[in-house]
């Protein structure tokens, strides 16, 4: 058992070089969260200890604990992160990226989901520029509350990711399975949970996560449709799947045919992408990979 450092309440979160220009911003948001018993668990990915520290002391009312890690993919570091804060005993961990920044209440609402019932809670995005300035507050505000999240939901989309959801360590009792090969350990973290059969409530607060828009964000969310986008879109999907199916998910040959439809019907068919991409422009704050959902699978409100 590793021992918790002062609080019941873990902010998870991994630092590396490419991030340090945005941890300033990181760890002023923390400062300013209502609820201020929590352990910040900061798993350090290649920056140098001495800078980090300089960092914090500009922020002495944080509660850190830095941890080395080396030589390791991202997904797997995000396991030994999650491993770290279940063994250390907290109760509720609170995701968070160093290149995001979030509303002052985003704590104070998560934990009080939780102490409700919840097992799961998810804030809004509000999409920000790389300096931080605000392109769109609170994306999916009207359509988060309108919506089931469960394992049906996350097959086709998703909304889960590193930054916008907190969780009890109840639901942390499982070896998580990780594709080195695969970077996108959000969306796969919370589909082995759904897929566990443990009761799961996912709750919605209102708080934000500013997510900002940059190179080094791999995916971000799109605003431009092009074949290009969407067929890389479409292969990481996939590649979601393929996991899944060696994980033996239930039914999902059939996402998996429904997979293979959408590359026939839209992708390689011009006048199928050109109306699908058409419909596209039609509709505000996407989740995640919902661009590679026929029209009648989307959630609409």
């Amino acid at each position: 058992m590793i021992d918790k450092y002062n609080f019941e309440i873990a902010v998870a979160a991994v630092i590396f070089p490419n991030n340090l220009r945005f941890f300033d911003a990181f760890l002023n948001s923390l400062s300013q969260q209502t609820e201020k018993n929590f352990d910040l668990i900061l798993f350090n990915d290649g920056c140098n200890h001495i800078e980090l520290k300089k960092y914090l002391r500009t922020y002495n009312d944080i509660s850190c604990r830095i941890i080395d890690v080396a030589n390791k993919t991202p997904s797997e570091i995000r396991v030994e992160l999650i491993e770290y804060t279940r063994l250390a005993g907290y109760n509720i961990i609170v995701f968070a990226d160093t290149d995001d920044y979030f509303s002052n209440n985003r704590i104070e609402l998560s934990a009080k989901a939780i102490d409700e019932g919840a097992n799961i809670v998810v804030n809004d995005l509000s999409v920000v520029t790389e300096e931080g300035s605000l392109i769109k507050d609170r994306i999916w505000r009207n359509r988060l509350g309108e919506v089931e999240i469960d394992l049906k939901f996350l097959l086709r989309h998703n909304v889960l990711g590193l930054s916008n959801t907190a969780i009890t360590k109840d639901l942390l009792s499982f070896d998580i399975q990780v594709d080195k090969k695969l970077n996108l350990f959000d969306w796969i973290f919370y589909l082995q949970i759904y897929n566990l059969g443990k009761k799961v409530e996912c709750r919605f607060v209102d708080a934000t996560t500013y997510y900002r828009q940059h190179l080094a964000n791999t995916l971000g969310l799109k605003t431009k449709y092009t074949k290009e986008v969407l067929v890389n879109l479409w292969e990481i999907k996939g590649k979601v799947y393929a996991f899944a199916k060696k994980l033996k998910f239930p039914f999902i040959q059939n996402y998996i045919l429904e997979h293979e439809r959408f590359k026939r019907e839209v992708l390689d068919d011009n006048e199928g992408l050109k109306s699908h991409i058409l419909q596209l422009y039609k509709i505000e704050n996407l989740f995640w990979f919902e661009e590679i959902n026929f029209s009648n699978e989307r959630n609409t409100t």
